[in-house]
Protein backbone atom coordinates (compact mmCIF):
# COMPACT_ATOMS: atom_id res chain seq x y z
CA UNK A 1 0.00 0.00 0.00
CA UNK A 2 1.54 3.41 -0.96
CA UNK A 3 2.33 5.81 1.83
CA UNK A 4 0.01 8.80 2.13
CA UNK A 5 1.44 12.17 1.12
CA UNK A 6 2.65 14.49 3.85
CA UNK A 7 0.35 17.41 4.72
CA UNK A 8 1.43 20.67 3.12
CA UNK A 9 2.33 23.91 4.88
CA UNK A 10 3.22 27.44 3.76
CA UNK A 11 5.23 29.68 6.10
CA UNK A 12 4.60 33.44 6.11
CA UNK A 13 7.61 34.90 7.92
CA UNK A 14 8.80 38.41 8.73
CA UNK A 15 11.82 39.52 6.70
CA UNK A 16 14.13 39.93 9.69
CA UNK A 17 17.68 38.53 9.96
CA UNK A 18 17.92 38.70 13.76
CA UNK A 19 15.61 35.85 14.72
CA UNK A 20 13.73 34.25 11.86
CA UNK A 21 16.35 32.48 9.70
CA UNK A 22 17.49 30.30 12.62
CA UNK A 23 13.86 29.65 13.63
CA UNK A 24 12.74 28.69 10.11
CA UNK A 25 15.75 26.46 9.38
CA UNK A 26 15.18 24.49 12.58
CA UNK A 27 11.42 24.39 12.07
CA UNK A 28 11.69 22.93 8.56
CA UNK A 29 13.97 20.19 9.86
CA UNK A 30 11.56 19.43 12.73
CA UNK A 31 8.19 19.42 10.96
CA UNK A 32 6.44 16.32 9.68
CA UNK A 33 4.90 18.54 6.99
CA UNK A 34 6.05 19.30 3.48
CA UNK A 35 6.96 22.99 3.34
CA UNK A 36 5.64 23.98 -0.09
CA UNK A 37 6.29 27.70 0.10
CA UNK A 38 7.76 30.53 2.15
CA UNK A 39 6.36 34.06 1.96
CA UNK A 40 9.02 36.56 3.04
CA UNK A 41 7.01 39.45 4.44
CA UNK A 42 8.30 43.00 4.75
CA UNK A 43 5.97 45.19 6.76
CA UNK A 44 4.97 48.72 5.88
CA UNK A 45 6.93 51.35 7.85
CA UNK A 46 4.25 51.89 10.49
CA UNK A 47 4.35 48.17 11.37
CA UNK A 48 8.12 47.69 10.95
CA UNK A 49 9.91 46.83 14.23
CA UNK A 50 13.28 48.27 13.15
CA UNK A 51 11.67 51.56 12.10
CA UNK A 52 10.02 51.97 15.49
CA UNK A 53 13.16 51.01 17.41
CA UNK A 54 15.15 53.64 15.50
CA UNK A 55 12.54 56.21 16.52
CA UNK A 56 13.19 55.24 20.15
CA UNK A 57 16.99 55.20 19.89
CA UNK A 58 17.28 57.73 22.72
CA UNK A 59 16.16 55.01 25.14
CA UNK A 60 19.16 52.78 24.34
CA UNK A 61 22.38 52.92 26.34
CA UNK A 62 25.67 53.42 24.51
CA UNK A 63 26.65 49.82 25.35
CA UNK A 64 23.39 48.52 23.87
CA UNK A 65 23.88 50.52 20.68
CA UNK A 66 27.40 49.14 20.25
CA UNK A 67 26.20 45.55 20.81
CA UNK A 68 23.31 46.04 18.41
CA UNK A 69 25.64 47.47 15.76
CA UNK A 70 28.11 44.59 16.03
CA UNK A 71 25.39 41.94 15.99
CA UNK A 72 23.83 43.39 12.86
CA UNK A 73 27.29 43.77 11.29
CA UNK A 74 28.05 40.10 11.96
CA UNK A 75 24.73 39.06 10.42
CA UNK A 76 25.35 41.25 7.36
CA UNK A 77 28.80 39.69 6.95
CA UNK A 78 27.24 36.21 6.90
CA UNK A 79 24.84 37.45 4.22
CA UNK A 80 27.72 38.89 2.15
CA UNK A 81 29.57 35.57 2.49
CA UNK A 82 26.41 33.83 1.24
CA UNK A 83 25.99 31.63 4.30
CA UNK A 84 23.00 29.48 3.20
CA UNK A 85 21.04 29.87 6.44
CA UNK A 86 21.72 33.60 6.90
CA UNK A 87 18.50 34.71 5.19
CA UNK A 88 15.05 33.30 4.60
CA UNK A 89 15.65 33.40 0.85
CA UNK A 90 18.88 31.43 1.30
CA UNK A 91 17.10 28.80 3.39
CA UNK A 92 14.39 28.42 0.74
CA UNK A 93 16.96 28.23 -2.07
CA UNK A 94 19.08 25.63 -0.25
CA UNK A 95 16.05 23.40 0.34
CA UNK A 96 14.39 23.95 -3.04
CA UNK A 97 11.32 25.63 -1.53
CA UNK A 98 9.48 28.24 -3.62
CA UNK A 99 9.49 31.67 -1.99
CA UNK A 100 7.65 34.90 -2.58
CA UNK A 101 8.69 38.37 -1.38
CA UNK A 102 5.76 40.51 -0.23
CA UNK A 103 6.09 44.14 0.81
CA UNK A 104 3.36 45.98 2.66
CA UNK A 105 0.15 44.21 1.65
CA UNK A 106 -0.57 40.50 1.43
CA UNK A 107 -4.10 40.54 0.06
CA UNK A 108 -3.32 41.17 -3.60
CA UNK A 109 -4.46 38.97 -6.51
CA UNK A 110 -0.84 37.91 -7.13
CA UNK A 111 -0.25 36.76 -3.53
CA UNK A 112 -3.65 35.04 -3.30
CA UNK A 113 -3.00 33.17 -6.56
CA UNK A 114 0.51 32.15 -5.46
CA UNK A 115 -0.75 30.78 -2.15
CA UNK A 116 -3.69 28.99 -3.77
CA UNK A 117 -1.31 27.31 -6.23
CA UNK A 118 0.67 25.87 -3.29
CA UNK A 119 -2.55 24.19 -2.03
CA UNK A 120 -1.46 24.21 1.63
CA UNK A 121 -3.31 22.35 4.35
CA UNK A 122 -1.90 24.84 6.85
CA UNK A 123 -0.54 28.38 6.70
CA UNK A 124 1.72 29.38 9.61
CA UNK A 125 2.21 33.12 10.02
CA UNK A 126 4.94 34.76 12.07
CA UNK A 127 4.75 38.16 10.46
CA UNK A 128 3.05 41.55 10.79
CA UNK A 129 0.96 40.99 7.65
CA UNK A 130 -2.81 41.01 8.09
CA UNK A 131 -4.34 38.19 6.07
CA UNK A 132 -7.74 38.78 4.49
CA UNK A 133 -10.65 36.38 4.11
CA UNK A 134 -9.56 35.13 0.69
CA UNK A 135 -6.19 34.00 2.02
CA UNK A 136 -7.64 32.59 5.25
CA UNK A 137 -10.02 30.48 3.14
CA UNK A 138 -7.19 28.74 1.21
CA UNK A 139 -5.89 26.30 3.88
CA UNK A 140 -7.80 24.11 6.29
CA UNK A 141 -6.42 26.36 9.02
CA UNK A 142 -4.21 29.46 9.17
CA UNK A 143 -2.21 29.70 12.39
CA UNK A 144 -0.55 32.73 13.93
CA UNK A 145 2.38 32.53 16.36
CA UNK A 146 2.39 35.04 19.21
CA UNK A 147 4.75 35.35 22.18
CA UNK A 148 2.30 35.76 25.05
CA UNK A 149 -0.35 33.75 26.83
CA UNK A 150 -3.28 35.09 24.85
CA UNK A 151 -5.58 36.87 25.32
CA UNK A 152 -3.08 38.66 27.57
CA UNK A 153 -0.50 40.92 25.88
CA UNK A 154 -2.00 41.05 22.43
CA UNK A 155 -0.26 43.38 20.01
CA UNK A 156 3.36 44.47 19.54
CA UNK A 157 6.53 43.32 21.36
CA UNK A 158 4.68 41.26 23.99
CA UNK A 159 7.82 40.02 25.79
CA UNK A 160 9.06 43.61 26.18
CA UNK A 161 5.74 44.66 27.71
CA UNK A 162 5.53 41.60 29.96
CA UNK A 163 9.02 42.29 31.34
CA UNK A 164 8.23 46.00 31.71
CA UNK A 165 5.26 44.95 33.86
CA UNK A 166 7.41 42.61 35.94
CA UNK A 167 5.57 39.43 34.91
CA UNK A 168 7.21 36.21 36.10
CA UNK A 169 6.08 34.28 33.04
CA UNK A 170 4.88 34.84 29.50
CA UNK A 171 4.33 32.18 26.88
CA UNK A 172 3.94 31.01 23.32
CA UNK A 173 0.48 30.92 21.77
CA UNK A 174 -0.60 29.45 18.46
CA UNK A 175 -4.10 30.37 17.41
CA UNK A 176 -6.37 30.07 14.41
CA UNK A 177 -6.36 33.31 12.43
CA UNK A 178 -9.52 35.33 11.92
CA UNK A 179 -10.30 38.81 10.61
CA UNK A 180 -9.65 40.14 14.14
CA UNK A 181 -5.97 40.30 15.16
CA UNK A 182 -4.82 37.85 17.87
CA UNK A 183 -8.40 36.76 18.47
CA UNK A 184 -8.93 33.30 16.95
CA UNK A 185 -9.35 30.01 18.80
CA UNK A 186 -6.24 29.10 20.77
CA UNK A 187 -4.83 25.83 19.46
CA UNK A 188 -1.77 25.57 21.69
CA UNK A 189 -0.08 27.41 24.54
CA UNK A 190 3.07 26.90 26.58
CA UNK A 191 3.93 28.99 29.62
CA UNK A 192 7.56 30.16 29.65
CA UNK A 193 9.43 31.77 32.54
CA UNK A 194 10.93 35.21 31.89
CA UNK A 195 14.61 35.47 32.83
CA UNK A 196 15.47 38.90 34.23
CA UNK A 197 19.14 37.94 34.54
CA UNK A 198 19.31 37.93 30.74
CA UNK A 199 18.70 40.66 28.18
CA UNK A 200 15.43 41.14 26.35
CA UNK A 201 17.19 39.97 23.18
CA UNK A 202 18.32 36.75 24.90
CA UNK A 203 14.79 36.11 26.13
CA UNK A 204 13.48 36.48 22.57
CA UNK A 205 16.12 34.05 21.28
CA UNK A 206 15.03 31.50 23.87
CA UNK A 207 11.35 31.93 22.93
CA UNK A 208 12.14 31.40 19.25
CA UNK A 209 14.08 28.22 20.04
CA UNK A 210 11.19 26.90 22.16
CA UNK A 211 8.69 27.89 19.46
CA UNK A 212 10.09 25.27 17.08
CA UNK A 213 8.91 22.48 19.37
CA UNK A 214 5.66 24.31 20.15
CA UNK A 215 4.71 24.57 16.47
CA UNK A 216 5.52 20.90 15.91
CA UNK A 217 3.42 19.86 18.92
CA UNK A 218 0.56 22.14 17.90
CA UNK A 219 0.34 20.68 14.41
CA UNK A 220 0.45 17.17 15.84
CA UNK A 221 -2.22 17.79 18.48
CA UNK A 222 -4.61 20.27 16.82
CA UNK A 223 -7.52 17.87 16.93
CA UNK A 224 -7.18 17.26 20.68
CA UNK A 225 -6.68 20.88 21.71
CA UNK A 226 -3.92 19.84 24.12
CA UNK A 227 -1.95 22.36 26.22
CA UNK A 228 -4.70 25.00 26.28
CA UNK A 229 -4.90 26.52 29.79
CA UNK A 230 -7.67 28.55 31.36
CA UNK A 231 -8.72 32.07 30.37
CA UNK A 232 -6.48 35.03 31.13
CA UNK A 233 -7.42 38.72 31.26
CA UNK A 234 -7.32 40.45 27.89
CA UNK A 235 -4.76 43.20 27.33
CA UNK A 236 -3.30 44.93 24.27
CA UNK A 237 -0.05 46.86 23.78
CA UNK A 238 1.32 48.86 20.87
CA UNK A 239 4.86 49.97 20.14
CA UNK A 240 6.53 50.99 23.44
CA UNK A 241 6.03 54.62 24.44
CA UNK A 242 8.00 56.67 26.98
CA UNK A 243 6.12 55.25 29.96
CA UNK A 244 6.67 51.66 28.76
CA UNK A 245 10.41 52.26 28.38
CA UNK A 246 10.56 53.74 31.88
CA UNK A 247 8.83 50.64 33.31
CA UNK A 248 11.20 48.39 31.36
CA UNK A 249 14.30 50.23 32.61
CA UNK A 250 13.00 50.04 36.17
CA UNK A 251 13.45 46.23 35.97
CA UNK A 252 17.23 46.63 35.41
CA UNK A 253 17.08 44.59 32.21
CA UNK A 254 19.26 45.41 29.21
CA UNK A 255 17.68 45.46 25.76
CA UNK A 256 20.60 43.57 24.18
Amino acid sequence: MPMSAKPRIVLIIEDDVMFYPRFVARLIDRLEYEVVGIVIAKAAAKHNRTYHLLKKIRYFTFRELVKLFWRRAALQLRILLRAPDATLAGIARKRGIPCLHVAGKANTPEVIAWLAARAPDVILSASPLILGEQILAIPKVAINMHFSLLPAYKGIMPIFHAMADGEKTSGISLHAMTKEIDAGKILYQREVALDYSRTLFENYLRFFDLAVECVAECLKNMETGANIPGDRPTSYFGHPDHAAWQRFRSRNVAFI
